[in-house]
């Protein structure tokens, strides 16, 4: 059997490199962070981003309008208004106002659904009702209703 010899400590290990985070490396950290700090500025300037927030709100409203259409049993379409009679007996409107489309039931309350409108109107053709929006900025949106006999 070996013979080894028994040291008196608990912690036997010694750590062969011991530098650490010295104040040359600290300053030399810091002067790479204040150079670059100002030439982000100009990269997020430069950079471009859409956001589809106009498209989304129209699809919103389009599909609040078809769930209404689908819950009417009769509808009236005037200058830059539809009118829409629900199975519970309520009345509801979808109406340009100002730079707005509102809606409302029963002639009460004013539900915001859209803003920077320009024009609105509905038109019916043979198959359903055709909606068409124009936005301040001049985008138009049409869409189609088709209802099944």
């Amino acid at each position: 059997m070996l013979k080894v010899r028994k040291k008196n400590r608990a912690c036997l290990g010694m750590l062969v490199n011991q530098r650490g985070f010295t104040l040359l490396s600290m300053l030399l950290t810091i002067a790479i962070v204040f150079i670059t700090v100002p030439f982000l500025e100009y990269l997020t300037k430069s950079l471009s981003y859409t956001t589809n927030y106009t498209d989304l709100s129209f699809s919103q409203f389009f599909h609040f309008l078809r769930d209404d259409l689908i819950r009417s049993t009769n509808y009236t379409i005037g200058n830059e208004v539809i009118s829409l009679n629900a199975l519970d007996g309520t009345t509801v409107t979808y109406e340009k106002y100002q730079d707005i489309i509102r809606r409302q039931v029963d002639g009460t309350g004013h539900e915001v659904v859209i803003r920077n409108i320009k024009s609105l109107s509905f038109e019916e053709i043979s198959y359903g009702i055709k909606t068409i929006i124009t936005t301040l900025d001049g985008i138009v949106y049409e869409k189609k209703y088709t209802f099944f006999k």
